[in-house]
Parts: C-alpha cells; structure tokens; sequence
C-alpha cells in the first residue's frame, strides 16, 4: 500500500467517524455515545457506519483518481457481510 492509498484511508475514516454522529442526530433524532448508549444509538451508528464509509470512501478515491483500486476494496469489504451473488454482480 502506498502512502497515497493511506492518505485516502485516513481521510476517509477521519470525514466517517466526523459526520455520522451529527447525521444521526438530525435524521435519526437519536443522541448518545458509543460507551454511555443507549442501545438504539449504539445499533444505528454501526448500522450507518459502514455504508456511509463505503460511499465517502468511493468519493475520496475518485477525487485522488485511485477509483479502481479502492472500488476492490469496497467490493471485498462488503463481500464479508453479503451472499456472493450479490457481490458478484458489482464486480
């Protein structure tokens, strides 16, 4: 991995982590934290964390001209977590 590629993962997951809480707050009305909860917060900011990466990630990559490379690892990421037809039909 090059120091472009961990620049685009830095930006990334710095943007994510910055606008998910806020998103959850005015979309969602929930307030909360990941250590103090309650439990409604803590399942909507896992469940809206890794598309909202995915998606910034996407964004990020195309702007540094990186898009093939990172779209892999959008695909494999989500190959962990849906059935393999699925996948396959991005790739």
């Amino acid at each position: 991995m090059t120091f472009f590629s961990q620049g685009v993962f830095a930006v990334t997951g710095s943007s994510t982590v910055m606008v998910v809480k806020p998103v959850l707050k005015e979309v969602f009305n929930l307030d909360g934290s990941m250590k103090e909860g309650p439990w409604s917060f803590r399942f909507a900011y896992l469940c809206t964390t890794l598309p909202l990466y995915s998606c910034v990630l996407l964004t990020v990559a195309t702007v540094a001209g990186r898009r093939p490379y990172f779209k892999k690892v959008v695909i494999r990421m989500w190959g962990r977590f849906l059935p393999k037809k699925v996948v396959q039909r991005f790739q």
